[in-house]
C-alpha cells in the first residue's frame, strides 16, 4: 500500500504544474487580503470574456421581451378588427402562436369569401447578440439588405373571388421591388408601371393594364371600406410600414411541374414592416381596407375584356407547357443517373469477384481506353 501511496504522491508532483510567484513588476490595481493577491490586469482575457457574456445574456433577456411586446402590441391595437371579421379569429386564449423567438402567428378562419388567414411575424433576432453583429455587416457589404420585423397576410381565398378569370396584381413599394421579384416567383408574371393614383414612392405590377384599369375602378365605385384603399395606402402615416399588397392566383414559388385545376389557389397577400408598439394601431386603416377589397373581389370582382382573358388564359397555358418540359426533361436526367449508377453498381461487383492478377489486367485496359479517348478528343481540337 506504500508504495502505491509512493506512485501517487510522485505522480501528483509530476502533473503539478508550476509555481509562478507574482511579479514585482506589477504597477496595476491590486487587492491584498492576507496571503492572497488579486491582480485584475493579469486577468484581463478572462474579464472580456465575462463581460461579453454578461452582455449577450442582457441582450438575451432584453430582445427577447421587446420580440413579444411588439408582436403582441399589433395585436392588441387589431383584436377588435379580427374579432369582428371572423367567427374565429385565433387560438383560443387570444394569444399570439410563439414558434422560436422570433417567429409569431395567428390563424383565422370563418369568414365570407375566406379560407384562411395566416398572418405571420418574422422578427429580427433581437435576442441574439452575435446574429445582430452578423446582421449589422451584412448591411454594410450589401446594399439593398434590409433587417426587419416584418409581417405577412396571406389572405387563402375561395376559388370564387376576382372573377372566372386568374391573374396577377401588386401594388409595391419601390424600395422593395427588387426583393419582392427575387421572393415571388408569381411577380415574374408581370410587367412594372407607375399609376397617377398612387404616390411616386409606389408603382404597380400587373399582367395588362386593363386589369388596373378595372380594378380601380371597383375600388373607387365601391360602397365597402376597399374604397379607403388608395387613401390608406398613400397615407404618409402608412407608407414607411407598406412593403406590398398581391393578388395572385399563382405559387409564390416556382412549381416543379404544372399544377392542376383544383392544385391553384387564389391569395391576397399584405406585407408591412411590423411598426413601434406606441405606433401599433398606424396601420389599422390599411388592414380595413383591405378586409374591404377581399368582399369587393368576391362580390363584385373587376370586369376585363376579352382580349385581356384570353391574353391571361395563354399565359398560363404557355408556362403549364414550359414547366410540364421542365418536369420531364428532370425526369430523365433522374433515369439517367439512376441507369448509371446502377451500372457503375454491376461493373464494381463483377470486379471484385475476379481474382487480383485479373482486376489488375481491367484496370489497365480501362486506363488505355481513357487515354486514348482524351487523345482523340485533343485531335479533333
Amino acid at each position: 500500500m506504500s508504495v502505491l501511496n509512493q506512485y501517487a504522491a510522485i505522480l501528483g508532483k509530476a502533473l503539478q504544474p508550476p509555481y509562478v510567484p507574482p511579479s514585482d513588476q506589477y504597477n496595476g490595481l491590486e487587492f491584498k487580503w492576507w496571503k492572497f493577491a488579486f491582480r485584475p490586469a493579469e486577468y484581463r482575457t478572462e474579464g472580456y470574456l465575462v463581460a461579453f457574456l454578461l452582455a449577450y445574456l442582457i441582450t438575451w433577456f432584453f430582445g427577447s421581451r421587446t420580440i413579444s411586446q411588439k408582436a403582441k402590441a399589433w395585436l392588441k391595437a387589431h383584436r377588435s378588427l379580427y374579432g369582428a371579421q371572423f367567427s374565429k379569429p385565433s387560438p383560443a386564449n387570444g394569444e399570439l402562436v410563439q414558434d422560436g423567438f422570433t417567429s409569431y402567428f395567428i390563424f383565422s378562419t370563418g369568414r365570407r369569401y375566406v379560407k384562411t388567414l395566416h398572418s405571420t411575424f418574422e422578427m429580427r433576432p433581437l435576442h441574439d447578440l452575435l446574429q445582430l453583429i452578423v446582421n449589422f455587416g451584412w448591411g454594410l457589404y450589401f446594399f439593398d439588405y434590409k433587417s426587419e420585423d416584418v409581417l405577412q397576410l396571406d389572405f387563402h381565398l375561395q376559388p370564387s373571388v376576382g372573377g372566372p378569370s386568374s391573374w396577377v396584381w401588386a401594388i409595391v413599394n419601390k424600395n422593395y421591388l427588387n426583393q419582392s421579384r427575387q421572393e415571388r416567383w408569381d411577380l415574374s408574371f408581370t410587367k412594372t408601371s407607375d399609376h397617377p393614383s398612387l404616390p411616386i414612392t409606389l408603382t404597380v405590377m400587373t399582367e395588362a393594364a386593363d386589369v388596373t384599369d378595372a380594378l380601380f375602378k371597383s375600388i373607387s365605385s365601391s360602397n365597402t371600406q376597399a374604397k379607403n384603399l388608395l387613401t390608406a395606402i398613400s397615407d404618409p402615416v402608412v407608407q414607411p410600414y407598406f412593403h406590398s399588397l398581391i393578388i395572385t392566383d399563382q405559387p409564390g414559388e416556382r412549381p416543379k411541374t404544372a399544377l392542376n385545376a383544383d392544385e391553384k389557389e387564389r391569395h391576397l397577400v399584405l406585407t408591412l414592416t411590423v411598426p413601434p408598439s406606441s405606433k401599433a394601431a398606424d396601420t389599422l386603416p390599411l388592414v380595413q381596407a383591405v378586409f374591404g377589397l377581399v368582399d369587393l373581389l368576391g362580390g363584385n370582382p373587376p370586369q376585363l375584356r376579352p382580349d385581356t382573358k384570353n391574353k391571361l388564359r395563354k399565359m398560363r397555358e404557355d408556362v403549364d407547357v414550359e414547366l410540364k418540359k421542365d418536369a420531364e426533361k428532370e425526369k430523365r436526367e433522374q433515369e439517367e443517373d439512376a441507369k448509371r449508377s446502377e451500372k457503375a453498381k454491376k461493373k464494381e461487383e463483377k470486379i471484385a469477384k475476379l481474382s487480383a492478377a485479373e482486376q489488375k489486367k481491367l484496370l489497365e485496359k480501362d486506363q488505355k481506353r481513357a487515354f486514348r479517348k482524351a487523345q482523340g478528343k485533343m485531335v479533333k481540337k
